[in-house]
């Protein structure tokens, strides 16, 4: 799953969960997951302490599908997931990642951030990745997309403050929206607020049935109905736009929405990607503002 910090991972994975447990039980398919730290999620994401191991290196990308696809005649579905850039730089540093949260962020325009060596590794270069797994294996993109407001709402403490946050997050919708341009991976679009419980009383669920079935078209999974794959689903308590304002006040941003909407301008054409594979083209028009 790719997306910029704060468009929702944690709530639209036990959504996956569930959906890779009906293509499991189908017959045929094996489901494997990974956790923070492990030794496929390190070579993929982190990269080793201490030692320069780039993660397309060929012996690595060898020995991390030789450890998700066993001969054993089935299909094997792995699912990552990460945001760009990846959680804060802890006072000590962060020892798992192959770069830091970078201070330079701070004072760099986004379009500095999106070409920059630092961007591009953080947490992996997604075109190096691309490259390297695609000789061996499907490699497609689940495109998380929320509005703008609720994505910087989540987070605007970091990188010193809402201000400097929302310059980092644009600098990484464009570093993505590039990938998927210049690379042209298989991808479907997901816009998360058309998964809330809230949409699905008004649509009777029909948005979360087209997005299921753009995923399943998308990865050719036999089954594209889930019925209980929302059951975890919780919407945010968050108002966004008031927890914002609030967040700019206590920063000393005052004007934060405003900035907002000065940033949404440099977005438009940018991000959202253009809807991507599935028949259900309408679950793929998302909005950018709110």
């Amino acid at each position: 799953h790719l997306a910029v910090e704060g468009e929702g991972h944690h709530g639209f994975m036990p959504v996956m969960d569930k959906f890779l447990e009906r293509q499991v039980d189908s017959g045929g398919y094996r489901g494997e997951k990974t956790n923070n730290g492990d030794f496929v999620w390190k070579a993929i994401f982190r990269g080793f302490r201490g030692r320069d191991i780039g993660v397309d290196d060929p012996e690595l990308v060898k020995n991390v599908v030789r450890r998700i696809c066993p001969d054993d005649g089935k299909k094997h579905v792995l699912q990552l997931s990460d945001s760009f850039p990846s959680k804060a730089l802890g006072a000590g540093g962060n020892q798992h990642y192959r770069n830091d949260r970078v201070n330079a962020w701070q004072t760099m325009t986004s379009a500095e951030i999106a070409a920059s060596g630092e961007a591009r590794n953080h947490p992996v270069n997604l075109r190096l990745f691309y490259k390297a797994y695609s000789q061996y294996a499907e490699v497609k993109f689940i495109v998380l997309h929320r509005t703008f407001v609720q994505t910087l709402a989540s987070h605007p403490g970091f990188d010193g403050g809402p201000d400097r946050h929302l310059n980092v997050l644009t600098g990484f919708m464009m570093l993505l929206s590039h990938f998927l341009e210049e690379a042209k991976p298989k991808y479907t679009l997901v816009c998360m607020n058309q998964l809330t419980n809230a949409h699905a009383l008004e649509d009777e669920g029909a948005a979360r049935r087209g997005t299921l079935s753009n995923i399943a078209e998308l990865l050719g999974w036999p089954v594209s109905e889930c019925g209980r794959c929302f059951d975890d689903w919780r919407d945010s308590s968050k108002q966004a736009r008031k927890y914002l304002k609030a967040a700019g006040r206590q920063m000393g941003v005052p004007r934060i929405m405003d900035l907002v909407k000065e940033r949404v301008k440099e977005l438009y054409g940018v991000w959202p990607p253009p809807p991507g594979v599935g028949g259900a083209a309408e679950q793929q028009q998302c909005g950018l503002m709110y």
